[in-house]
């Protein structure tokens, strides 16, 4: 026969084990985390047909601290302005080789109304592009500012870019014909001749 106290501990043993059982629910919605991406509880999709996200969920692309924003104590140099404004160099060359444009491509926050770029420390100008050829031979910097609406300056350093003239020359025996064969790790040992 069973005490009161060991059936009150069977009956809530069994209710924990049915909670457990139970689908989560993430934020009040459930389900969402079975085939949706979710954002905090709040973007769900509404069902597995969904293949576009909500155009309002772009503002959620700027979430690096700022040097001055509400969470300024989690903020540290190497983010730069990245809250604001992040950017990559696109380059372009020639058919030879000798010459390329170099495109700052960048995506910046809603609240920014200018974009400046200093190529290589010559300063602040509205030129995004930059045109470099065989006779440059040091690392392609590049410095972008932001102004948002409210007059706050935001910059974010470019990674360096090189060029490929800059590369040195590498010289293959003539059996490599300029690197069409042998570049797969010798093709595993096989022989030349089998190599076709």
């Amino acid at each position: 026969m069973l005490s009161k106290l060991s059936s009150a501990s069977l009956l809530l043993s069994s209710g924990v084990v049915a909670a457990a059982e139970e689908k989560p629910s993430y934020h009040g919605y459930h389900g969402v985390g079975d085939d949706c991406s979710n954002f905090d509880g709040h973007v769900g999709c509404t069902d597995g047909q969904q293949t576009r996200y909500p155009d309002e969920w772009s503002k959620r692309s700027f979430q690096t601290f700022l040097k001055d924003g509400v969470d300024s104590h989690m903020y540290k140099p190497e983010y730069e302005g990245l809250g604001r404004v992040m950017c990559f160099n696109k380059v372009t060359y020639a058919a030879d080789r000798q010459s390329a444009k170099v495109e700052a491509t960048c995506r910046k926050h809603d609240s920014i109304q200018t974009v400046q770029y200093n190529w290589n420390g010559s300063g602040f100008t509205s030129e995004s592009t930059f045109q470099a050829d065989s006779s440059f031979k040091d690392d392609l910097t590049l410095v972008v500012k932001v102004t948002d609406g409210d007059g706050k300056d935001y910059q974010v350093t470019v990674e360096k870019t090189n060029f490929i003239w800059q590369a040195p020359v590498v010289n293959q025996p003539d059996n490599y014909k300029s690197g069409q064969k042998g570049a797969v790790v010798e093709l595993f040992g096989w022989p030349y001749a089998d190599v076709k």
